[in-house]
């Protein structure tokens, strides 16, 4: 479930829209101005899980890259997680390195790191 609204509303009331479902769903912040619930333990870590683990990789040969609270999971999960430089701060604790924001091609700044053959 996503819900929008002015920013300044959510941060004022997302602790009483969260209330009836704590212990059921997870509630996070997913930009200023959303707030979204989905059920726990679907999150992005379970997505790479499940989709990668059965094809052959390992998490420590993953690389993955969020700006949002939502990336955390995933962002932990990697055996590589990079925060963008335009990151929520509570992401950038837990990243492993940050990189360039969004606008500066940070993404593949970070790859060219790790992949060879990528040049930006």
């Amino acid at each position: 479930i996503l819900t929008a609204g002015e920013p300044e509303y959510l941060k004022s009331h997302y602790k009483e829209m969260m209330e009836p479902f704590k212990d059921t769903l997870s509630c996070m912040f997913t930009a200023d101005f959303y707030f979204e619930f989905t059920a726990k333990g679907i999150d992005k870590a379970k997505a790479l899980d499940s989709v990668l683990i059965p094809r052959g990789y390992k998490k420590d040969e993953m690389i993955a890259f969020g700006d949002g609270h939502n990336d955390a999971s995933m962002v932990n999960y990697a055996g590589i997680g990079v925060a963008m430089a335009n990151a929520v701060d509570d992401l950038k604790a837990i990243a492993d390195e940050i990189t360039l924001s969004n606008e500066e091609d940070g993404i593949a700044h970070t790859l060219s790191k790790y992949i060879k053959g990528i040049d930006i």
